[in-house]
């Protein structure tokens, strides 16, 4: 079943909340000099928190609509920060219809 766009834009907003919050955490692992004061406001365990909540939405969603196809664990490797991170990434093939 296709998504509609509002619900389409918005699994694609929790998306890139997932792998937003997986490259803070490993710039806050790596002691990268250039993270800015608010990411250190709250401590690692409240982004891999937000991660996982992003996460479980985008998998409700997707399972509430019959889109869910699974994940792939995806390492990226950031050159501007010089860190590697591994987030989920959903399949959406099916919610894009």
């Amino acid at each position: 079943m296709k998504l509609s766009k509002r619900n389409l834009k918005i699994v694609e907003q929790l998306q890139e909340q997932i792998e937003h919050h997986a490259l803070i955490v490993a710039r806050r692992k790596a002691n990268c000099p250039y993270l800015p004061d608010w990411f250190k406001d709250k401590p690692v365990a409240w982004h891999e928190g937000a991660q996982a909540t992003a996460a479980g939405t985008l998998n409700a969603i997707l399972m509430e609509h019959g889109c869910y196809s699974g994940f792939r664990e995806r390492t990226v490797e950031n050159a501007q920060f010089k860190v590697k991170y591994t987030f989920e990434d959903y399949y959406l093939s099916k919610a894009e219809g």
